[in-house]
């Protein structure tokens, strides 16, 4: 039980860094030091 929050945290991770991926190649740009900070 104690993995689930570490867990969601990751998965909320991945999908918010999915969505930056997609619109930085929707746009057709690179990814900047900020963006990959991220």
């Amino acid at each position: 039980m104690a993995m689930t929050p570490f867990v969601l945290n990751l998965l909320l991770a991945m999908c918010l860094g999915a969505v930056i991926g997609a619109e930085r190649q929707w746009r057709q740009r690179m990814a900047g030091l900020r963006t990959n900070a991220l």
